[in-house]
C-alpha cells in the first residue's frame, strides 16, 4: 500500500484532501507544519489533529520554523528591499512544502506528500508534467518552480472538485451547525485574516461529515 503524507491546516480543502486519500485506500499520514513564531499556530495544530482522529489517520505536527524563517521570510524582505516583487507562496511551495515535508516524509517510508492544491499532473510520460487544474480554481502557478523530482512524489486529491461542492459539504452534511471559519491567511502576516464566516466548526464532526459524504458519493457513482 502507498504510503501517503498528506499537509493539513485544519481548513476545508486539505480535510477533504485527507478524506479523499483515505476513501482510495492509501495509508495517509497527517502532516501540520509549524511554521508562525511562537504559539501561533497551535489552533490550527489542533483542527488538524481533531480532524485526523476523526479520519482515524495518524497525525505528526513538523516544526519548521527555523527553515521557513530562513528560506521564505528572509527571502521576502531581501526582495522587497532591493524593490523586486517577492512571491512566498511559489517558494514555500517548492522550499518547504514540497522541500522539507517531503525530504521528511520520504526518510518515514513515504511515497507522495499531497496538499490541498487545485492543480493537476500528468504522470502519463517519462516525466511527470504540472498542468492546470481541472476546477475552476486553478493553483498551478503557485507549483510552477517545483522540481520534476518533485512534482513525481506529489498529489493534489481536491483536483476536479469545485470549491463551491467542497463547501456544500459543511452546508449539507452539518446541518448548517457551528461551521468552521474558512480564511485566506498570510504566514508572513498572521494578524491579517480575511474570514468567510464568523464561527468555527467542531473539527470532528466536520471530519466525519465529510468522509460519510464521500462514501455516499462514491456509492452514488459520482467521481471523487
Amino acid at each position: 500500500m502507498e504510503r501517503v503524507f498528506i499537509g493539513m491546516s485544519g481548513g476545508v480543502d486539505s480535510s477533504v484532501a485527507a478524506a479523499l486519500l483515505k476513501e482510495r485506500g492509501y495509508d495517509t499520514v497527517g502532516v501540520t507544519l509549524r511554521l508562525k513564531p511562537g504559539d501561533g499556530a497551535d489552533g490550527d495544530i489542533e483542527d488538524a489533529k481533531n480532524v485526523a482522529k476523526a479520519l482515524k489517520m495518524e497525525h505528526c505536527v513538523l516544526d519548521l520554523r527555523g527553515e521557513f524563517k530562513e528560506k521564505v521570510m528572509d527571502y521576502f524582505a531581501a526582495e522587497y528591499l532591493r524593490g523586486a516583487t517577492p512571491n512566498p507562496c511559489v517558494v514555500c511551495n517548492r522550499e518547504i512544502k514540497f522541500g522539507a515535508m517531503l525530504k521528511f516524509a520520504l526518510e518515514n517510508g513515504g511515497d507522495y506528500v499531497a496538499t490541498g492544491h487545485y492543480a493537476s499532473l500528468d504522470k502519463s510520460g517519462e516525466h511527470t508534467k504540472l498542468l492546470r487544474s481541472n476546477s475552476a480554481k486553478d493553483q498551478s502557478y503557485f507549483l510552477c518552480m517545483l522540481s520534476g523530482f518533485q512534482l513525481a512524489h506529489a498529489m493534489f486529491p481536491i483536483d476536479g472538485m469545485e470549491k463551491s461542492a467542497i463547501r456544500a459539504l459543511a452546508e449539507n452534511f452539518l446541518c448548517r451547525s457551528r461551521r468552521k471559519r474558512t480564511a485566506r491567511r498570510s504566514a508572513l502576516s498572521p494578524t491579517t485574516t480575511i474570514h468567510h464566516s464568523s464561527a468555527r466548526t467542531d473539527s470532528k464532526t466536520w471530519a466525519r461529515a465529510i468522509f460519510s459524504t464521500l462514501r455516499a458519493m462514491s456509492s452514488a457513482g459520482t467521481r471523487v
